[in-house]
Formats: C-alpha cells, sequence, structure tokens
C-alpha cells in the first residue's frame, strides 16, 4: 500500500506539471513532456505550499488534496481558454520535433531501464549520506509532522535553503509516512528529466540520431550524477532545471517566442528554490544569454515573459530569507569574512592556485566524470569555429553559459575558502556536485559544435539538417 501512494503522490506533482507544459507548449512532443512534467510540477506545487505556509495554511491532507485539486481545476481552465482563442493569437512555435528514428527509441528504453535501477537503488540506500541525514529529510519530515512550514527548522542551517526539496520530502511523508522511503524517487526523476530535456534538444536541433544517442548515454553514465542520483542531495535537482531552463531560454530567445520564454523563466525561478547559490547561477545565465542574443543579432527578448516568473518565485523566497533564514547562512558568514579579509589586502593567491590545479585535475578523473571532458574537449576543437560571433546562436549561448558557470562555481569556492578551514577537504567534498552544470552545459556545446562540422552535415539517407 506504500508503494501505492508513493507513487500517487508522483503521479500527482507530474499531473500539475502537464498541465503546465500543455499550457504553455502547444505543440510539445511527447518527449519534451515527459522531461518538463515532473521537475515543473514539483517546482511549482512546493512554492505555492511554501507560500500558502508563510501565511499561515496548514500543511495536511485535506488543505493539500483541495489545493492540488483547485491548481489543476484553474490550469484547465486556462487550458480550455486557450484552444478557443483563435490562430493568431496563438505563439508560434518552430517545430523540427519530428525527425526521430529507431536509434532514438532504442536509447530511451535504455534510459528508461536506467531509471527503474536508479529509483530502486535510489530507495534502498535511504537518506543514509550526511546532508540527506542532517538536513534534507529531516527538515521534510518537520514539515509534515508539525503540518506547518515552521517544521523546516528542524535538522542543521535553520531557514536558509529554500525548501523546494524539503516540500516534496515533506508531501510523501504526509501521505505515507515516507516509510520506504519513497521520496528518493524524487531524484532519479530530477535526473532523467533533464536526460530527456537535453535529448529533446538535440531533435530539435537536429543532431544526427546516432550522435545524439551516443551523447545521452555518455551523460547519462557519469558516476559523479549517477551517484547524486541516488543519495538525496539538492546539487542534481538544481542542475536539472538550470540545464532545461538554459536549453528552453535559448530556443526561445532564438524564435522570440513568448510562451517558450515564460518556461525558462519558470524554470530558472525554480533553480533558485531548489538551492541557497541557485539565485546566483540564475542571473549569471540570464546575462550571458542577452548578451549572446546581442553579440548575434539573432532572436528576440521578451522581458516580461522571461523575468517576471523569475522575479516572483525567486523574489517571495529571498523575502523568507533575509526575514527568517540569513543568520544561519553559511553563504552570508563567508561573504563577510571574505570582504573583511579583502580589503585588509588578503587575496588568498594560494587559494586561488589551489582551486585552479584541483579543478584541472579533477576534470579528467574518468572515475568522477566518465567520458564527458575527453569527448567534450575533442568535439569543441574539432567545431570551436562555431562559437564566433553571428556565427550560431545557439552555440555561443551554450559557450558562454558554460563559462558563466563554471566561473561561478569556481568563485564560490574563492568565497568559501575566507571561512572554511582546509581548502583541500572541501574541494575534494564539494568539486565534483559544484560543478555538475558546467560540465553538462560543456558537453552539451560540444555535441552541439560537433554536429555541425562538414562531414555531419545532411547527406543522402541521413535524417537530419544541420543545427541552427
Amino acid at each position: 500500500m506504500t508503494v501505492i501512494i508513493d507513487l500517487l503522490v508522483t503521479l500527482a506533482l507530474a499531473t500539475t506539471g502537464y498541465l503546465c507544459v500543455r499550457l504553455l507548449l502547444k505543440e510539445a512532443s511527447w518527449l519534451e513532456i515527459l522531461s518538463l512534467t515532473f521537475p515543473l510540477g514539483s517546482g511549482l506545487l512546493t512554492w505555492l505550499f511554501f507560500l500558502l505556509g508563510w501565511i499561515g495554511i496548514p500543511f495536511d491532507r485535506i488543505q493539500v488534496i483541495v489545493i492540488w485539486i483547485g491548481v489543476n481545476l484553474v490550469l484547465l481552465a486556462l487550458i480550455r481558454y486557450q484552444k478557443n482563442e483563435s490562430a493568431s493569437k496563438r505563439p508560434s512555435i518552430v517545430n523540427n520535433r519530428q525527425h526521430t528514428a529507431g536509434v532514438d527509441y532504442a536509447v530511451l528504453l535504455i534510459l528508461g531501464a536506467g531509471l527503474v535501477i536508479s529509483i530502486i537503488l535510489s530507495i534502498g540506500r535511504s537518506y543514509s549520506v550526511y546532508d540527506g541525514i542532517a538536513m534534507w529529510a529531516p527538515k521534510g519530515y518537520g514539515i509534515a509532522l508539525e503540518r506547518s512550514l515552521w517544521g523546516a527548522r528542524w535538522g542543521n542551517h535553520g531557514y536558509a535553503y529554500p525548501l523546494n526539496i524539503h516540500f516534496n520530502i515533506a508531501s510523501f511523508r504526509l501521505f505515507s509516512g515516507d516509510l520506504l522511503p519513497g521520496s528518493k524517487m524524487i531524484f532519479p526523476l530530477y535526473f532523467f528529466s533533464m536526460l530527456l530535456g537535453i535529448y529533446a534538444f538535440w531533435i530539435r536541433e537536429q543532431v544526427h540520431p546516432y550522435l545524439r544517442a551516443c551523447s545521452l548515454l555518455v551523460i547519462g553514465t557519469v558516476p559523479v550524477l549517477f551517484s547524486f542520483s541516488m543519495i538525496g542531495y539538492a546539487n542534481l535537482p538544481m542542475a536539472a532545471y538550470m540545464v532545461l531552463a538554459t536549453l528552453w531560454g535559448i530556443e526561445g530567445i532564438m524564435h522570440g517566442n513568448f510562451k517558450i520564454q515564460i518556461l525558462s523563466g519558470i524554470l530558472l525561478g525554480l533553480t533558485a528554490w531548489t538551492i541557497l547559490e541557485g539565485m546566483l547561477y540564475v542571473v549569471a545565465i540570464g546575462l550571458v544569454l542577452i548578451l549572446a542574443r546581442y553579440v548575434s543579432k539573432i532572436g528576440e527578448i521578451k522581458p516580461f515573459a522571461w523575468i517576471t516568473p523569475v522575479v516572483i518565485i525567486a523574489g517571495v523566497w529571498f523575502v523568507f530569507f533575509q526575514m527568517h533564514g540569513s543568520t544561519g547562512s553559511q553563504a552570508i558568514s563567508a561573504a563577510s569574512k571574505m570582504l573583511q579579509a579583502l580589503l585588509q589586502g588578503d587575496w588568498q593567491p594560494s587559494g586561488i592556485r589551489l582551486i585552479l590545479w584541483f579543478a584541472r585535475r579533477n576534470i579528467f578523473d574518468i572515475s568522477t566524470w566518465g567520458l564527458i571532458y575527453p569527448l567534450g574537449i575533442l568535439f569543441f576543437l574539432l567545431g570551436w569555429k562555431q562559437v564566433r560571433p553571428g556565427k550560431n546562436f545557439v552555440s555561443l549561448a551554450l559557450f558562454l553559459a558554460t563559462l558563466a558557470t563554471g566561473a561561478l562555481s569556481l568563485g564560490l569556492f574563492y568565497l568559501r575558502s575566507f571561512d572554511i578551514p582546509g581548502l583541500y577537504d572541501l574541494l575534494v567534498r564539494g568539486f565534483p556536485r559544484s560543478f555538475m552544470s558546467p560540465s553538462i552545459l560543456f558537453f552539451v556545446l560540444g555535441v552541439q559544435l560537433l554536429a555541425a562540422i562538414p562531414i555531419m552535415v545532411k547527406k543522402p539517407g541521413l535524417p537530419h539538417l544541420a543545427p541552427r
């Protein structure tokens, strides 16, 4: 019975996400729908539970069910209204989603088997790693047991962290007791949603079927990614939101599509709603995509569509953080100490050298990153000319996003070096999980560049075109 309830909770979260996708992407393919339903549904519902909890509405079964029904009815009404609109009012979507091949179904079948295995292993491991035990699970259980947002004071760091993962866990605890724990399903689901989103992006860009299939398997078998899909940390869910937001942001800007930019903005907002440093990555991604658009002179940005969801989702959380969470924040403490040290002329050059040395050594560790960097670098060297401004907007945007997120990840270690003793130990523990997003974006960029070189351009019998 517990398993059935856990599956129903997961289905309920995904149902809301599905309706959001149908509202925003009228012509979405089944692959795009699958990639977005769980991240959107789980993120938006937990944010709504948080907001209503802040104004005093209890987090109990009846309230949650009523809220879920109400949200879905509103979404259904909006979808029905949208169907009644005249065709001229509907946003146009450049649709290159039909170029699928037999190899696509084969790799997706492998991916589905991997998801089942990952869920079984994730549940079997339970919350057995420190952060999962000390913070993510206790806060979720506290919210469920106290029937209140304020139960998030359980565990470490008070209210200093966004509560997306915590409310997800709380939903399972509330309805099934989380005996398995079924809440561990959410981490593999985020991982495989991201993989499907990347694959859908490559299909839209008409990357050769065999290249995109093999490349997806490369990402799906990266040891650190597969491991973090099972241990209960928020780093991989955040990476999933950010990668999906970046890819949809690129498409939305390239086609000047209002609703796709809303989708990207929602995903960016949910990035900030998932982990504390997410807001910094959101700003970085937003700036580089704007820069790519104006350098390449391709596409159109709809500021209201793109920025409003970020401001609402992240802004509400930031206000709450300033009122209740900043005193428990390690980041605030580290920033204060870094500022004091810099004003005194202590730039810690040894720390910078150590961070760069460790990064250079770690990215070539196959037991951590698999083949993502050797192949990514090879693909980049073969197709780097596509990054030139004005040549290819998609490649330029991915390149700038990789640089920005990578530099930010390194900069955050530099920040922490002023507050946490033992920088090397911190890098050993934290570098792989902090470098997930730039690593994934770098490999997506590499595949995009390789697909654009002359030997990969359309030939007779190959069902694809060169990427835009």
